[in-house]
């Protein structure tokens, strides 16, 4: 199976490309941990790497949140689901807080 995220680095430009074409890069959740990891990476990354893209693979950057994904975290407790969404809570502030222009 493609990694569900591709990283590209080039000349201090690293560009992170979610890869589910077939999905419109719906974020389900090994995708995110995918850009999670990524994400961290490129936070301890100072000397090599001074601005990043996101960017969607095909013909969208990303429809949100995957539905089959959604029905599914349903059957989880609450608890459960505020741990996952304050993860990704989090990633989304650590790249807009991150000092690199993304």
């Amino acid at each position: 199976m493609a990694d569900l995220v591709v990283r590209e680095d080039r000349e201090g430009l690293c560009t992170l490309t979610l890869n589910r074409p077939d999905k419109l890069n719906a974020l389900n959740v090994p995708l995110f941990k995918e850009l999670r990891a990524h994400v961290d990476a490129l936070a301890e990354e100072t000397e090599t790497i001074g601005a990043s893209v996101l960017r969607g693979a095909g013909k969208a950057f990303s429809a949100g949140a995957d539905l089959n994904m959604m029905k599914r975290v349903a059957e989880f407790s609450a608890a459960e689901n505020k741990d996952d969404a304050r993860r990704l809570a989090h990633m989304l502030n650590e790249i807009y807080s991150s000092p690199k222009p993304t």
